[in-house]
């Protein structure tokens, strides 16, 4: 993370970080390029603005290696998956585990005592006696073994929670290497979650947004935006959250040909492989205003367009990204499609700043969209200007045909507009060629 960047979002008036004070912040989707970059700032937080009263930061993530590399500045190098909850530093926690499976002493045990519980004889209504007396010989067997895991589970569960429900020491002597604020949860999303402490503030933005996972994955994309998303709004419903966001996108707009406010919506083909990702999240939004109403849930929408920065992949297929990678390694920008379509732009501490205030102060059941009115550019101009940042280099604009594998969107303008945004104080301050030249440069 930028230094001035970090800078730059913290010193914004629009939010009242002290509202993060003490506070357990779940962000899912951690790995990702926005996600992160919020979990870093929090983190960053608790050495400035929250020393007296860091916020935890809940990190959940299905890549555990990856997590390793993303927030390698904030965990303790001796820290190994085996390491217990107990610890800290960067703790792993999978507690995705039911009952029933943390009891069983093999995954095969406990896959078959959850099935016995409605295992019945195929000509009587009662249990089949059979499996009934194999329960019982199962149980006899490990009982001894499933009552020390139990007892062990239970004081772990019980330090973890104990731990987790008070607030964090002043972090004035926490190095960046001894962290107690950053907590990794490997969990997948689309399984339901359950922790054992209170959570106030959640941020749900676990979904690929790489158009390679449309055609070759899109139940990967789907699972998290949906059934991803009943989980989290399940979990905020028995926790004292303060503020839920829901991370959409500018594509549930579909092909739209005028300014696209957030009461816009054009055409998305529903029978299309590509209208994964923006009908889930479609859905998602969905859920989320209905969980709002029915449980009253304090649930805000952010509805992101293109946002670019440091950290992001430069190969996951978006234009952008792969213009970036080009100047990086010094290649010619190569365009495979007349480069006719505009985009809106947005630098990643711009975003950040929206994301938080949102977060904190948007109006609940509400969605906002967060783009840079000021960077809709073709790309085509995208390329021209990226290649123009660095002349020493002396690269070129190349045209050549599509790779078979690619689905581009089918939305050629993004008149994009952000007036409810706008209304609760926000502008960005970032421009286009400012904010791609710092991108490179962090990549150099």
């Amino acid at each position: 993370m930028l230094e001035e960047d970090f800078t730059h979002i913290t010193s914004s008036p629009l939010i009242d970080w002290q509202a993060f004070a003490n506070a357990n912040v779940l962000i899912t989707g951690a790995n990702g390029f926005l996600p992160a970059y919020m979990a870093k700032t929090l983190l960053n937080l608790n050495t400035t603005l929250l020393k007296s009263a860091p916020c935890r930061v809940l990190a959940l993530v299905r890549n555990y290696k990856h997590a390793r590399e993303v927030f390698a500045p904030y965990l303790d190098p001796t820290f190994t998956k085996d390491s217990a909850l107990g610890n800290h530093s960067g703790d792993l926690a999978n507690f995705g585990v039911t009952a029933d499976l943390k009891s069983s002493s093999t995954p095969k045990q406990a896959q078959r005592s959850f099935f016995r519980k409605f295992a019945k004889s195929p000509t009587s209504t009662t249990a089949n006696p059979r499996i009934l007396k194999e329960d019982k010989q199962v149980e006899r067997k490990n009982q001894a073994t499933n009552e020390k895991a139990d007892s062990s589970s239970t004081i772990l569960e019980s330090q973890a929670k104990n731990k987790l429900t008070q607030p964090l020491e002043s972090t004035q002597q926490t190095t960046p290497k001894n962290r107690q604020d950053l907590i990794l949860i490997t969990h997948d999303v689309s399984e339901p979650l359950s922790l054992p402490y209170p959570i106030h503030y959640i941020i749900h933005a676990a979904s690929p947004a790489s158009p390679r996972f449309y055609k070759d994955a899109p139940l990967s994309v789907i699972y998290p935006n949906v059934l991803g998303t009943i989980n989290m709004l399940d979990l905020a419903r028995i926790n004292p959250v303060r503020s839920f966001l829901y991370f959409s996108s500018g594509e549930v707009y579909g092909e739209f040909a005028g300014e696209i406010d957030e009461s816009a919506y054009g055409y998305v083909d529903p029978t299309s492989l590509r209208s994964c990702y923006a009908e889930s999240k479609r859905m998602g939004e969905n859920l989320c205003i209905a969980y709002g109403s029915e449980y009253g849930l304090p649930v805000k929408i952010a509805r992101p367009f293109h946002t670019y920065g440091p950290g992001m992949k430069l190969d996951d297929g978006r234009v952008f990204a792969d213009f970036v990678r080009s100047v990086v390694m010094g290649e010619d920008i190569v365009l495979t499609s007349s480069g006719e379509a505009k985009r809106s732009f947005l630098y990643l501490a711009d975003a950040a700043i929206a994301y938080f205030l949102i977060l904190t102060k948007g109006v609940n059941n509400e969605a906002y969209n967060v783009a840079n009115e000021q960077g809709i550019v073709s790309i085509k101009e995208l390329a021209q200007i990226i290649a123009s940042l660095f002349p020493e280099k002396g690269l070129k604009v190349r045209f050549e045909a599509p790779k078979e594998s690619y689905m581009p969107s089918p939305i050629m303008s993004c008149a994009v507009k952000t007036d409810k945004l706008k209304a609760l104080g926000w502008s960005p301050k970032i421009a286009i060629e400012q904010g791609f030249y710092k991108t490179i440069r962090s990549y150099l």
